[in-house]
């Protein structure tokens, strides 16, 4: 064979060669780029998820203290339980009341510090009587609910008999 006719197949066999090393070359540098948005894309969707988590954990400290706030404006501390039973039999003899017989249950709430307190007060007197004590005791400022009121009338009189059944949230 002749020295030209070699160099022509060496080049025409390397031509095509070098045609497929290019297509392959332009592919993985393609698939590379490809590869490379799409973990810019799966990072920016890390980035977007942790600034979201970062935002709903702001979000729970605001609840926290929220929660604070309340404890402190509307929850009893433990140590005024005496000084709220004396609120009541304040309110009860400034409403024209005796002695007003008064029962309480104590539960503590599970998973917070705060105690539940089932208070059952039995008074007697007129019904404007007995609606102002609770009215009086339902304006104030920490949280109280009235969880059952039973009233009874005695027969042949004026005065009504009075079972209240409130709740008192305490913090301890």
């Amino acid at each position: 064979m002749k020295p030209v006719k070699i160099f022509f197949y060496a080049i025409g066999g390397l031509l095509p060669a070098s045609l497929l090393f290019l297509i392959i070359s332009l592919a993985y540098s393609s698939f590379q780029t490809i590869s490379a948005q799409n973990t810019l894309q799966k990072l920016k969707e890390v980035q977007g998820s942790t600034e979201a988590q970062k935002r709903q954990y702001e979000e729970w400290q605001k609840i926290g203290e929220t929660y604070k706030a309340f404890q402190t404006e509307f929850l009893l501390k433990s140590e005024k339980l005496n000084s709220f039973r004396q609120d009541i039999q304040l309110i009860a003899r400034q409403n024209g009341f005796g002695a007003v017989n008064m029962n309480n249950k104590i539960n503590s709430l599970p998973f917070t510090d705060v105690l539940n307190i089932t208070f059952t007060i039995e008074l007697a007197g007129s019904y404007r009587s007995i609606k102002r004590f609770i009215f009086e005791i339902e304006n104030k400022k920490e949280m109280i609910i009235f969880k059952k009121i039973q009233l009874n009338k005695r027969q042949n009189t004026q005065l009504v008999d009075a079972r209240l059944t409130m709740e008192v949230y305490f913090v301890y």
